[in-house]
């Protein structure tokens, strides 16, 4: 199965992996994450931080069809692309529409019965904008959390993945927490 959790900072992400991995620690999971490129060496893929997308959707395919009950989390795909790339890349935005393009490369390499993409947003992004200010964070100034949290939403309703979108704002951890993983849970059983 591939994971992929998308959100804006401070949404929760990190802390909802490490408990999906915990949860599924009895299988082989994978946690993809750009921060830590060491993650992306056991693939020897390019990296996706530079766009490559389809080249880790073929390894991903090719894990999963080894060995069908692993599970690849990634903390971001193709979605970052679209909601960061116009604010923080200065992406046009006929190019950052593009990363959908690779949805029809995961439905055909993995099957759509075994990819979740979830997507945490929120209703106030000066309440998770206060939470992850810590010195060198991506996103410094209220609107661009705004922003790339909206171009979220947009996403939403353009993906062609099965997703669910959860507004973390309005739920404590353990309920994002249940709600995801009821979500991933349907199809790994």
């Amino acid at each position: 199965m591939l994971v992929i959790i998308e959100g804006v900072d401070g949404t929760g992400k990190t802390t909802l992996i490490n408990s999906l991995k915990e949860v599924f620690k009895d299988r082989r999971v994978f946690n993809l994450n750009y921060s830590y490129p060491k993650c992306w060496e056991m693939f020897q893929a390019a990296s996706m931080a530079r766009g490559e997308y389809f080249g880790a959707v073929k390894i991903f395919g090719e894990i999963l069809e080894e060995d069908p009950e692993a599970i690849i989390i990634c903390d971001r795909f193709h979605l970052g692309e679209f909601a960061y790339g116009p604010i923080k890349r200065n992406y046009p935005e006929w190019l950052a529409r593009k990363t959908f393009e690779v949805e029809d490369e995961i439905l055909k390499e993995i099957g759509k019965a075994n990819v979740r993409l979830i997507i945490l947003g929120v209703s106030e992004p000066e309440i998770v904008k206060t939470r992850s200010e810590r010195p060198g964070e991506y996103l410094t100034e209220l609107k661009e959390y705004t922003e790339v949290n909206e171009r979220y939403a947009v996403a939403a309703g353009r993906t062609s993945l099965p997703f669910s979108y959860v507004l973390v704002d309005r739920l404590t951890t353990k309920e994002v927490f249940e709600r995801v993983f009821q979500f991933v849970k349907e199809k790994v059983e």
